[in-house]
C-alpha cells in the first residue's frame, strides 16, 4: 500500500477529488482527533438534554466527510478551520433541533419518582418532600432551570455570538475561537464582553 502520509493536506484533497478512498482515510485518521475532541466538549455540554454520544459522534462523521469532500482550497480556509467549522455547525444545528422547545418540555420535566441521590442511599423525588435531611428539590430544580435558561438565552444571540457562546461553554480559550472563526484576538475579546452584559441582563430580567 502506497504511503499517504508525504503529502500534505491540499495534494490528499486534491486525490480524494479523485475519487482516491486511501487519501481520504489518511485524511480522515489525521483529523479524526479533532472530530472527537468536539464531540466530547459539546457532549458534556449537553448530555443533561438527553444528547447522545454515539448521536453526535455520527452527526460529526458526517461532517467532516462532507468537509473533505467539499473543500476547495480556492476558498483561503485552512483545512483545519473548514473541518472545525463544519463540525461544529453540523453539532449545533443537531443540538437545536433536539432540545427544540417541545423536547425541553419533556425532558426537563422532573418525575415524583426520579431516583435522588442522597448520603447514606438513594430515594425517590417524591420522598424528598417529607424527608427534611433530603436533598433539596427545590435547588435541584434551580439548577434545572438555570441550565435551561442558559439554552434559551443562546437562541436569542445572533449567529457570531451564538457560535462564540458555545465555544466559550465548550471551554474553548479565546485565542482558538479567534482562529477557528477567523476573527482577530480583540474582536472574539469584544464579542464576549458583550455576550457576558447581554446574559447579566437576561438573567435579571
Amino acid at each position: 500500500m502506497q504511503n499517504y502520509s508525504q503529502y500534505n493536506d491540499y495534494e490528499l484533497i486534491y486525490m480524494v477529488h479523485e475519487e482516491n478512498e486511501s487519501a481520504y482515510q489518511v485524511l480522515y485518521q489525521k483529523y479524526q482527533p479533532l472530530l472527537r475532541n468536539l464531540v466530547n466538549r459539546y457532549y458534556h455540554s449537553y448530555r443533561r438534554y438527553g444528547i447522545e454520544y454515539d448521536d453526535l459522534f455520527q452527526e460529526a462523521y458526517l461532517a467532516l466527510t462532507k468537509a473533505i469532500n467539499s473543500y476547495q482550497e480556492s476558498s483561503n480556509t485552512l483545512l483545519y478551520t473548514f473541518i472545525c467549522i463544519s463540525i461544529r455547525s453540523k453539532l449545533q444545528n443537531y443540538i437545536k433541533v433536539s432540545t427544540s422547545q417541545k423536547c425541553m418540555f419533556q425532558k426537563s420535566m422532573l418525575s415524583l419518582y426520579e431516583v435522588i441521590t442522597g448520603k447514606e442511599q438513594d430515594m425517590f423525588l417524591v420522598d424528598t418532600i417529607v424527608d427534611p435531611c433530603a436533598k433539596d428539590p427545590v435547588v435541584e430544580l434551580n439548577k434545572k432551570l438555570l441550565v435551561e435558561q442558559l439554552f434559551q438565552f443562546s437562541l436569542s444571540l445572533n449567529d457570531t455570538q451564538a457560535q462564540i457562546f458555545e465555544l466559550k461553554i465548550a471551554g474553548f480559550p479565546n485565542i482558538d475561537i479567534a482562529t477557528l472563526l477567523e476573527l482577530t484576538l480583540k474582536e472574539v475579546s469584544n464579542y464576549v464582553y458583550r455576550i457576558r452584559q447581554k446574559l447579566k441582563r437576561f438573567l435579571e430580567a
